[in-house]
């Protein structure tokens, strides 16, 4: 299934689909308990310290470099299989792109979107399911009919 659209880069794909599913088990689920169930526990108990963690920021870069890679190679992927639009593609690269130029206030969160928007494309397309070439059509009639 993972490599439905892998077409002509099925190495790519692989580490591309890695490194955006390491990154978001790590950041979500991670930092999701973290604020689930830790942050409530600090703010009972004497509030919720000013600094981070020592070990959080190393983790978070471990993620971030995971997202990057992930989005990039998959992108390039997505461009060179050409079985995906290639606005989905593009759409991955350019989120990391965006997200370099570290942009104020709520513009800080386009990188995001453009992130997710193409991963919810590539879903939809997914669940729609890829019509068969014409030429598999006509050879399935042909045979059916013999």
């Amino acid at each position: 299934m993972i490599l439905t659209f892998a077409g002509r880069a099925p190495k790519l794909h692989i580490v591309g689909y890695t490194g955006v599913f390491a990154a978001l088990v790590m950041l979500n689920i991670g930092e999701g308990t973290t604020e689930a169930f830790v942050k409530p526990y600090l703010a009972a108990h004497g509030g919720i310290p000013a600094q981070e963690p020592s070990g959080f920021a190393a983790f978070e870069g471990v993620a971030l470099l995971a997202l990057v890679v992930g989005s990039i190679c998959l992108g390039i992927a997505i461009l060179r299989a050409r079985t995906l639009p290639w606005w989905i593609g593009a759409a991955l690269i350019a989120s990391c792109l965006i997200g370099a130029l570290g942009l104020p206030g709520a513009w800080f969160l386009l990188p995001d979107g453009v992130f997710f928007a193409a991963l919810f494309a590539v879903g939809t397309i997914a669940l729609r399911g890829r019509p068969e070439p014409a030429d598999a059509t006509v050879k399935h009639a042909a045979t059916a009919a013999a």
